[in-house]
C-alpha cells in the first residue's frame, strides 16, 4: 500500500470556497486537488492499492480537517482540479465535526490535524517526507508500506518537520530540480511502479 500526505498549510476547512478561485479563496486547494488527482488516476481508472491523505491547516479561521481518498473504494471521482475540488468542498459542507464521516464512497472527513493524521498513519507504514535534500529514492530501499509526505506550496515547517522526524521518518528526495507538489507525487508513482517490475524503466 502507498500512501501521500499532503500538508495544505492556507487550505480552506470551512467548505466555503470559490471553485473559481481555488488558490486564493482555497488557501492553494488548487494543489491539493491536483495532488490527489496525480496520486489516484490512471489512464483509464483508479489505482487500488493507493490513498490520500489531504491535511486541511484551516486558513480563514476554520478548524483543521483531514480528506482520504481510498482509490480501491473510491466512486464518482474525476481527474480535474475543479471536480475534485467540488468533492473535497461538498465534504467540508456537509461535515459536522465529530470523528470521521465517509461523505462519498471512498472519500472520508475527519477532524484530525497534522500530528493527529502523522500518528495515524505511522501506525501501519513508514513514513518518508521527501525533499530535495533527502537521500536518493533510487539509492534507497523503499517499504511495501509507506506514507510520503508533502509540502504544498510551502515545505513543512521546522517546528512540522520535527514532528514528522521524531517519529522516525526518513528524507528521501526525487533530485534537485524543484517540482510541485502533483508533479513530485507522479514521479513517485512512476518510481515505485518502476521498481515493482510494471515498466521497463525508461519514460
Amino acid at each position: 500500500m502507498r500512501r501521500f500526505l499532503v500538508v495544505g498549510h492556507r487550505a480552506d476547512s470551512t467548505g466555503y470556497f470559490k471553485l473559481d478561485d481555488l488558490p486564493g479563496s482555497g488557501g492553494r486547494m488548487d494543489i491539493l486537488a491536483m495532488s490527489a488527482s496525480a496520486a489516484l488516476f490512471l489512464s483509464h481508472g483508479l489505482r487500488q492499492d493507493t490513498e490520500v491523505w489531504l491535511v486541511l491547516n484551516g486558513g480563514r479561521d476554520g478548524k483543521p480537517r483531514t480528506i482520504r481518498m481510498i482509490g480501491s473504494e473510491a466512486r464518482y471521482l474525476f481527474p480535474d482540479e475543479r471536480n475534485m475540488a467540488s468533492m473535497i468542498r461538498n465534504a467540508l459542507i456537509r461535515y459536522k465535526g465529530k470523528g470521521e464521516m465517509e461523505s462519498t464512497p471512498g472519500m472520508y472527513i475527519s477532524d484530525m490535524d497534522l500530528k493527529d493524521a502523522l500518528r495515524r498513519v505511522s501506525q501501519d507504514s513508514e513514513l518518508i517526507y521527501l525533499k530535495e535534500d533527502g537521500d536518493d529514492v533510487r539509492k534507497t530501499e523503499i517499504p511495501e508500506n509507506t506514507t510520503f509526505v508533502l509540502g504544498d506550496s510551502e515545505d513543512l515547517s521546522p517546528a512540522e518537520e520535527s514532528s514528522l522526524m521524531t517519529m522516525g521518518a526518513k528524507k528521501m528526495s526525487l533530485g534537485k530540480t524543484h517540482m510541485h507538489t502533483w508533479q513530485a507525487i507522479a514521479v513517485m508513482n512512476y518510481e515505485l511502479d518502476r521498481s515493482a517490475g510494471d515498466g521497463d524503466g525508461t519514460l
